[in-house]
């Protein structure tokens, strides 16, 4: 028998039933979503929040205003001496880059002599631990020959050692306090600045955290997910659930 393009079903009648059925599927799983937005509780958890980021708004203003009035004068200052530092450390380029070369040898320095002396010191605790071994033993003239030849030049070699991480750790901090002089202390202006506005910038930092946790933005998503709770559609989900609920009561258990 030849042949055919022929189906068993025609093939317009079965594109029409996937539409559908794809359609169906996709509403069922909009119906889903909306349906798990719309639940009761969290619909007070929404309106809890908004409540919470309203007080921190107002929080934020009377910090604000708060902040002005004490220390106005000081954060005027400080802003001219940031702005000061930063024309500094524009001058000093060239000596802040040969600065900081100097500052990443003296610490490449220091963590040689940080990870040998914490050997030396590993080694010179074993050694001790040894000694007494031999003391117990009471091998006095062991001991002796080994303190002498083993504990005396260990702790000598892990002094030196002590010492030279000591001065590489003087000459590491005189460095950096060189390079933020001439970077005019702009770290510390900076850090002083944030002091001054610390409650503010916490009031701040808790809002857009809450902000971005709930989806509470204030573009057009962060509007249109404040807004969505009381929309039509989900007003019309929330009588549907209702009536479900009620068509099942009417049957008896």
């Amino acid at each position: 028998m030849p042949a055919t393009e022929e189906t068993y079903r025609r093939q317009s009648t079965l594109n029409v039933v996937f539409a559908i059925s794809s359609i169906a599927m996709l509403l069922t799983m909009v119906w889903m979503i909306m349906a798990d937005h719309v639940r009761p509780w969290k619909r007070v958890q929404r309106e809890f929040h908004q409540v919470e980021e309203a007080k921190l708004e107002v929080a934020e203003q009377l910090k604000a205003e708060e902040q002005n009035e004490r220390y106005s004068t000081d954060l005027e200052l400080i802003k001219t001496e940031i702005e000061e530092a930063k024309q500094t450390e524009a001058r000093n380029r060239d000596k802040i880059r040969e600065q900081q070369k100097k500052i990443d040898q003296f610490k490449a320095r220091y963590d040689l002599l940080d990870t040998q002396t914490k050997f030396k010191k590993a080694e010179l605790d074993s050694k001790r631990s040894e000694y007494d071994l031999i003391i117990d033993k009471g091998d006095k003239a062991g001991a002796r020959s080994y303190l002498a030849t083993v504990i005396i030049p260990t702790e000598d070699q892990y002094r030196k050692l002590a010492i030279d991480l000591e001065n590489i750790t003087k000459d590491l901090r005189k460095a950096e306090d060189e390079l933020a002089e001439l970077r005019g202390r702009i770290d510390d202006k900076i850090k002083q600045k944030e002091d001054l506005e610390r409650d503010v910038s916490r009031i701040q930092r808790a809002l857009a955290q809450k902000r971005a946790q709930y989806g509470q933005g204030t573009g057009f998503w962060g509007r249109s997910a404040r807004a969505w709770p009381s929309s039509a559609a989900c007003r019309w989900l929330t009588w549907l659930r209702r009536r479900r609920g009620s068509s099942r009561s009417a049957f008896p258990s």
